[in-house]
């Protein structure tokens, strides 16, 4: 059994933090104090408190994911970043429950539990052990592990919303991007060819002469086992598919566009070796018609919609719930409207604003859900995977083994107990 890291996992497990990515330096009205918030409530969001009990949890938790032996007390060199992280985390829940809420998004327990299943087979090969020593590492509770898998299918669900309110794409508009875009449409000529490369010319010849004798498929199969020492060809009887110009050596390339379809051809002197070939496919160039192009273009283009979508929820979601935050004095982090940033002003210098770093390992891009993360995943790009906007917290922790495929490395967008493979609204 492979050892179980504690800052491999808790990456993988601990809560995203990608909706606030863009909160950076808000500076807002002051006058809302401790006063607003009561006693053992660290903040209030939109009339919900955010206990102490929870925000002790979450620095337990981001201790933990530090690699902190033990969690730090208020005044020691490591604890104001794990506060900030530990309060990045608490508020998550509350915005994102209170989005929900919003939005009357439900998630059932059997959802969870399949979501979860799925997590422990792919973070722990679904050993049990494996599993209960990560939540024993990780300062994770099954009930609060439970509560992140619930946040992650919630924001899933935010996500699938916002993907089905977006305007479909119209013909028209399919229409104009065909006729702007019309070099994109078009297809080289490309060539099929069977070849045979050695550096010893002798064996080449050998070669075309055998070829000569018969130049069938199984011919051209036993020839090319025999004395091609092309890798990428050899197994497949010499064939090399759709060579656009261009895409081989000087003077092989010219070679191969000026030579009929089925003679035998070389030997052709390159750097590599020598060649022996046979042009067998031509496929003059040509432009895909928009009809063709229709189903790829318009999920692309509805995909770039639902994409555009998503970044103005991820920009109102985020000023809407800093605005009805409220923090207490001691535990004021740039997500609570009574945070007010503070200049730094070095001797001589105009002064300057200076954001408080994120903790190491908690900056990330959401990926695909693998990992135990909480918060929807935005639609792909045209030409991209999944995985590449900064976007919404959530995420619990995943597993050994890192980000999920998809997932970002860490200095991706957003500050606050990332996980890869998470995200959230």
């Amino acid at each position: 059994m492979r050892p179980v890291r504690i800052t491999r996992q808790v990456v993988a497990l601990a809560l995203v933090v990608l909706l606030v990515v863009a909160v950076g330096a808000y500076a807002a009205t002051r006058g809302l104090g401790h006063e607003n918030v009561p006693e053992g409530a660290v903040a209030v969001v939109d009339g919900t408190e955010v206990t102490q009990a929870q925000f002790e949890r979450a620095l337990e938790q981001a201790a933990a994911q530090q690699g902190l032996e033990e969690t730090p007390e208020p005044g020691a060199p490591e604890y104001e970043l794990v506060k900030d992280q530990a309060m990045s985390s608490a508020l998550d829940l509350a915005w994102i429950q209170k989005e929900a809420a919003e939005r009357g998004v439900e998630v059932s327990d059997r959802q969870v539990e399949q979501q979860l299943d799925q997590i422990k087979e792919q973070n722990f090969e679904g050993k049990r052990r494996r599993y209960e020593k990560f939540l024993k590492q990780s300062k994770f509770t099954e009930e609060e592990v439970n509560e992140r898998v619930r946040l992650q299918v919630t924001s899933q669900q935010i996500q699938q919303q916002i993907a089905e309110d977006a305007a479909p794409v119209s013909q028209d508009e399919l229409d104009s991007y065909y006729d702007v875009n019309i070099d994109r449409f078009k297809q080289p000529v490309s060539r099929s060819v069977r070849l045979i490369l050695n550096k010893s010319e002798a064996k080449v010849e050998e070669a075309l002469a055998r070829l000569e004798q018969n130049d069938s498929d199984a011919s051209w199969k036993k020839v090319a086992r025999r004395y091609s020492t092309d890798s990428s060809s050899k197994k497949q009887g010499g064939l090399r598919e759709s060579i656009t110009p261009g895409l081989v050596e000087q003077p092989l390339d010219g070679e191969i566009f000026n030579a009929p379809e089925g003679e035998l051809e070389g030997p052709v002197k390159t750097d590599l070796g020598s060649y022996v070939f046979q042009v067998v496919k031509i496929t003059p160039e040509r432009t895909v018609t928009l009809a063709e192009a229709t189903p790829q273009l318009k999920q692309q283009l509805e995909s770039q919609r639902q994409q555009e979508a998503f970044q103005a929820f991820v920009a109102d979601y985020r000023d809407r719930w800093t605005s009805e935050t409220v923090c207490a004095e001691e535990f004021l982090i740039d997500r609570c409207v009574n945070f007010t940033v503070v200049p730094q002003v070095q001797p001589g210098a105009p002064p300057v604003i200076a954001n408080k770093p994120a903790a190491p390992g908690t900056i990330q891009l959401f990926g695909t859900p693998q990992a135990l993360a909480q918060g929807p995943f935005p639609p792909p790009q045209p030409e991209q995977a999944p995985g590449g906007i900064p976007g919404l917290p959530g995420g619990v922790p995943g597993a050994p083994g890192g980000a999920a495929p998809g997932g970002a490395a860490p200095g991706g967008a957003a500050p606050g107990g990332a996980a890869p493979g998470g995200a959230a609204p």
